[in-house]
């Protein structure tokens, strides 16, 4: 089931769209589909050891809710198993979607704290489909150590799980979201249409191209 945020979090425009009846997970389910089709990730899909990103222009907060749900799209059309790793810690989002509301060790905890990353590990709702959390541990996360763990780490997921998706933090100077970007296969970017300004956008992509990040697509979304 594709994830529709809780009506009592959304303010007023954005609730109209959640109570449009029952027909809005079948749109979702669509929406997600063709993005799946125009970013051929499918191919990814059908590699071994794949690791893919998703992150968000500064000024915008879709970008967990985007990877949470294109996970599970992902998840429904293959027996492979697949990891999202929610590495914004700045957005809980997916913690709702998923399920996995109660504090527990994730991500960051094991860059900061060398926590076994399988001690990390939550089953899902959807089938063959696992997450990891921002964890507990979420000071100093721009780190140098903590992104030559987050290297380390990542060829470990690659290991257990045919594809890992990342939740990005925002792509900043502030956040490791550029250091983070270079180590995966490729990187969508989000923008909402609505807010961000084209000078921000061109920006942000230069940033990512810049970093040696591989931009497989960018998506546009209007609230």
């Amino acid at each position: 089931m594709i994830s529709k945020p809780d009506k009592s979090m959304l303010p007023a425009a954005r609730r109209k769209l959640a109570e449009r009846g029952p027909h809005i997970e079948r749109e979702i389910t669509e929406y997600y589909n063709a993005m799946i089709r125009n970013l051929r990730l499918r191919t990814y899909l059908a590699q071994d050891r794949v690791a893919l990103g998703v992150c968000a222009a500064p000024g915008c907060g879709a970008a967990s809710v985007i990877a949470s749900n294109l996970a599970i799209c992902l998840a429904n059309s293959t027996e492979r198993n697949l990891l999202f790793v929610n590495a914004d810690p700045m957005n809980r989002v997916p913690e709702v979607v998923f399920r996995n509301e109660a504090p527990s060790e994730g991500i960051y905890d094991v860059l900061l704290n060398d926590t076994p990353f399988r001690e990390t590990i939550r089953e899902s709702h959807i089938a063959n489909l696992f997450t990891i959390t921002p964890g507990r541990s979420t000071d100093d996360i721009t780190s140098v150590s903590c992104m030559v763990r987050f290297r380390g780490l990542l060829d470990q997921l690659r290991d257990e799980f045919s594809m890992v998706l990342v939740g990005l933090p925002v792509a900043s100077e502030l956040t490791p979201c550029f250091d983070m970007a270079t180590e995966l296969d490729g990187v969508i970017v989000e923008f909402e249409s609505d807010r961000v300004k084209r000078s921000v956008a061109k920006a942000t992509v230069d940033q990512l191209n810049a970093a040696g990040a591989n931009l497989l697509g960018c998506v546009f979304k209007q609230l």
